[in-house]
């Protein structure tokens, strides 16, 4: 049993030396049973008990990441702003002068979508479902956020 939970962690750890795109997508298409499948033997029930506590830590660890850059870029978007009088229309204006680059969003690995809307902004991340439902936030589910993971500005709400 001992030696089964070596090669669990052993595991975990590879999977968390990957990018994180990386990681939803490789869990997406295996899915969080199979990857224990390869690291346990069946009989290990206590290492099958956290198949479902897998996913959450999982999204949970990404959603994470994805607020701590998202903040990134609300700070910069904030500085932006100070200095040109309005928010830019592109985030690839925040580089390199306020941001040394425009962190990728972690469930996709691309971009963070972003829009102005008004006299302020729109920025989401596609989430866990890496569908880009053009900023929509939908339910949650067992697993998390289902849909995008949207943030707006509190321009017109008195922050200027």
């Amino acid at each position: 049993m001992r030696e089964d939970f070596l090669s669990f962690y052993d595991g975990l750890q590879e999977l968390t030396r990957k990018p994180t795109d990386q990681i939803i997508a490789g869990t997406r298409e295996m899915g969080a049973e199979e990857f224990i499948a390869q690291h346990v033997k069946d009989w290990n029930v206590v290492a099958w008990l956290l198949v479902p506590a897998l996913d959450r830590a999982l999204h949970a660890y990404i959603a994470g990441r994805c607020r701590l850059r998202a903040l990134q870029i609300q700070v910069a978007l904030d500085r932006y702003r100070k200095d040109a009088g309005e928010y830019p229309e592109e985030l690839k204006t925040l580089a390199p002068r306020y941001l040394k680059e425009v962190p990728a969003d972690p469930f996709s690995g691309k971009a963070f979508r972003y829009r102005r809307e008004g006299e302020g902004w729109v920025l989401y991340s596609v989430g866990s479902d890496q569908e880009d439902d053009k900023g929509r936030e939908v339910e949650r589910d067992d697993t998390g956020q289902q849909g995008d993971i949207v943030y707006r500005s509190l321009a017109g709400e008195g922050d200027q």
